[in-house]
């Protein structure tokens, strides 16, 4: 057949010939417009291998319309058959196979074999969304924050301004410790004496917990026996340590103490700490410090003296008769009786210029300080006076503490919301109630109150380092 010369060629439409096609438009498809056939192979052509040649550029209007379905399913599906459809097309032109436009979808379907940690690997990071990823690493970051706030032991150090105060008390320093709650730090408490061997200080305080409710004393005196008998040690017990007296005394000759105190008191005592029952001064310079249980304010030593000594002579007369109570009895009632002695003895000798600091597990109250002030000037030598200084622990900074808001609660059901959350003023560090100054330790562990498990979120285990002076500091001129 010949050609017409006046007849205009039709232009090529073949995938390899790097033109795009015509447009199918609405008004060809409404028309029916047949999509174009391919002849099929016949003969000794079917059966031969395709050499290999360079790869057409497919720009054909299927392979355009597969892809663009593959993006239109979104989601999950999205990403999973478009990573499918470029990996694989990859892999073919790189291997020199012609992937025409049925071969994309076979590939995009059915994809490559893979065997044993290969695919599952491949597949778990090929599915993978962005939420999951940003949960995955939530998580990670979460326990890694938990693991450092539990290892990374802190030093808070403060300085406290004593006003009137002996000039023999500037920078006398207090290494403050509380709330262990029988918690350990590397083998035989390595990384915590590692961390108070670098300071220096004049004595040690503890107040409270560092036994804890689990009894476990071998983590405190494993501490005091680390910290050596230097300088002086003073602790007192805290709500969660057994006792500090026995249900019912030992059956034993011995000391009054040996009778009466829980173990974990009478073990620390031996590694040369004192249980601060009763105030106590220490001299420094020319000048005196006392140390007392904040359990002893506001108690009337005349009274309690009156009535431990009737108590103990009563007791006495019984166990002559054989009355076995009174004789189960009587060691409580002579401990009691040398405390409130002991007592007796600091407010009779407890001077307005001595330094006067109370060792609480508890923060006081500020109803307790000011009836402790207000009691020690109506009645003389009976109470002892306000502390100067009130050092104690027992919220562990909050145990967990969030973002922009701190501790959400502490174990205090006479605190405002009953514990929920506090001032944070409240919690740890320093603070100023009527004439006494208030400091809270953070602590070393986790209450054993609430419903905290057995970890701290950030919030460094913290030990305190106090030094006093004389002088104003800037907080105090910026009020």
């Amino acid at each position: 057949m010949q050609k017409d010369p006046n007849q205009t060629p039709a232009k090529a439409n073949s995938v390899g010939s790097g033109q795009n096609p015509p447009k199918r438009t609405l008004q060809n498809a409404a028309a029916g417009t047949a999509k174009p056939t391919v002849p099929k192979k016949t003969g000794a052509a079917a059966g031969q291998s395709r050499p290999s040649a360079p790869i057409p550029q497919k720009n054909g209007p299927e392979n355009m319309i597969n892809v663009r379905r593959t993006l239109h399913r979104g989601g999950r599906s999205t990403i999973g058959y478009t990573q499918r459809a470029v990996v694989k097309i990859g892999k073919g032109i790189k291997k020199g196979v012609d992937i025409g436009v049925s071969g994309f979808n076979q590939y995009v379907e059915t994809g490559e074999t893979k065997s044993g940690f290969t695919a599952r690997f491949t597949h778990f990071f090929r599915h993978i969304t962005f939420s999951l990823f940003l949960t995955v690493f939530a998580v990670i970051l979460l326990i890694a924050l938990m693991l450092f706030s539990n290892t990374n032991i802190v030093v808070d150090e403060q300085k406290v301004t004593i006003p009137g105060a002996s000039s023999d008390f500037e920078g006398f320093s207090i290494l403050h410790l509380s709330d262990l709650h029988a918690r350990t730090f590397g083998e035989n408490q390595e990384a915590l004496l590692r961390a108070i061997d670098n300071l220096d200080y004049d004595i040690v305080v503890i107040t409270g917990d560092m036994v804890g409710a689990t009894g476990n004393a071998d983590p405190f005196w494993t501490l005091l026996d680390g910290l050596g008998t230097s300088r002086p040690v003073y602790f007192i017990a805290g709500d969660s340590d057994p006792g500090p007296l026995l249900s019912s005394t030992r059956d034993i000759v011995g000391t009054l103490n040996e009778m009466v105190l829980e173990e974990w008191i009478l073990g620390a005592m031996r590694r040369g700490a004192t249980y601060l029952n009763k105030p106590i001064s220490i001299e420094v310079g020319s000048s005196t410090l006392w140390l007392s249980p904040a359990s002893m304010l506001n108690v009337n030593a005349d009274t309690a003296l009156e009535m431990a000594e009737y108590e103990l002579d009563l007791q006495k007369g019984g166990v002559v008769d054989g009355i076995f109570a009174d004789y189960t009895e009587l060691p409580f009632t002579n401990y009691r009786y040398r405390q409130m002695s002991g007592l007796k003895e600091g407010a009779l000798y407890l001077e307005d210029e001595d330094l006067h600091i109370t060792l609480s597990h508890y923060p006081p109250s500020e109803n307790a300080l000011a009836a402790a002030q207000v009691n020690a000037s109506e009645v003389e030598n009976a109470y002892l006076h306000a502390p100067d200084l009130a050092l104690c622990g027992h919220y562990c900074g909050g145990v967990w503490r969030l973002p922009f808001i701190g501790a959400f609660y502490i174990p205090d059901s006479l605190a405002e919301n009953h514990g929920w959350l506090p001032d944070q003023e409240m919690v740890s560090g320093l603070r100023q109630s009527s004439s006494t100054t208030i400091y809270t330790s953070a602590g070393l562990g986790v209450t054993d109150y609430g419903f905290f498990l057995d970890f701290r979120v950030m919030n460094s285990p913290q030990i305190s380092l106090i030094t006093l002076t004389t002088q104003l500091t800037d907080d105090l001129l910026a009020r």
